[in-house]
C-alpha cells in the first residue's frame, strides 16, 4: 500500500511504502512448518553420515581379506580417520581376538587466501606419524614388534615425511607381517559434476 501526502504551501512530498502479507493462502514457510511432523524423515546415526553404504564396505574387506589375509588371532592396527571409519566394522568383520588399536591419521590446516582460496597445510609431529616415530624408537633390539597386520586407509596425504614415516611403520611391523595401503587420489571422483565445475577443470 501506498499513501502520499502534500503540506499545503510547500513541495514537500512523502512516500510511505508498507508491505501487507495476503490474508490467503498463508506463506510457504507456515504450511512447512504445519506439515513438518508429518513427514517421515529418516535420522542417521553419525557414522553412518558417513559412510558409502554396504557395497563400499563389503569391497574394502574383500580387499582386506585378499591382501592383508586378516586373521583372527593377529594384532592389527587401522590408521584412519573417525568420519567413516571401517574400524569397528573390520573388528567385527573379522572377528578379531585382540584389542586392536585405531589411530588417528592426523590434522590438515586451511588458511584463506587475499583470492578467497583455501590452502592446506599438514601439521607436522602429531597422529599417526608422531606416533609410530615413538614407538619406532621404544622399540630395542630384543623388543618385538606389536604389530602383526597394519592398515592405512586415505591417510597418507597427512604425513609431512612419508619415507621416515614409513621406516618407523615397518619398525613396529613383526617379520612376517603386512602392510596394506588404501588411498583414494584427491583428484580422483567418480561423482557427477555440476556445470560450473566442468567450466573450472576445462580452462
Amino acid at each position: 500500500m501506498i499513501s502520499s501526502t502534500t503540506k499545503r504551501g510547500t513541495n514537500a512530498r512523502t512516500n510511505t511504502r508498507e508491505l501487507v502479507l495476503p490474508d490467503s493462502p498463508p506463506p510457504f514457510s507456515v504450511v512447512t512448518e504445519k506439515w513438518q511432523n508429518q513427514l517421515d524423515i529418516p535420522k542417521y546415526r553419525l557414522e553412518e553420515s558417513y559412510s558409502f553404504g554396504d557395497a563400499y564396505e563389503d569391497a574394502m574387506f574383500k580387499l582386506i581379506h585378499k591382501h592383508l589375509e586378516l586373521d583372527t588371532h593377529e594384532r592389527f592396527a587401522y590408521v584412519g580417520s573417525n568420519k567413516g571409519s571401517l574400524a569397528e566394522k573390520i573388528k567385527e568383520k573379522f572377528c578379531l581376538l585382540q584389542p586392536m588399536v585405531n589411530i588417528f591419521p592426523g590434522l590438515i590446516h586451511y588458511e584463506e587466501t587475499p583470492g578467497q582460496k583455501l590452502l592446506p597445510f599438514r601439521i607436522s609431529h602429531v597422529g599417526a606419524e608422531e606416533y609410530f616415530r615413538q614407538l619406532a624408537e621404544s622399540l630395542g633390539k630384543d623388543k618385538p614388534a606389536p604389530f602383526d597386520k597394519i592398515l592405512l586407509k586415505d591417510s597418507v596425504e597427512h604425513f609431512t615425511n612419508p619415507s621416515q614415516t614409513f621406516s618407523h611403520i615397518l619398525r613396529t611391523l613383526a617379520p612376517l607381517g603386512r602392510l596394506l595401503i588404501i588411498h583414494r587420489p584427491g583428484p580422483m571422483s567418480t561423482l557427477p559434476m555440476f556445470t560450473e565445475a566442468i567450466k573450472i577443470r576445462d580452462r
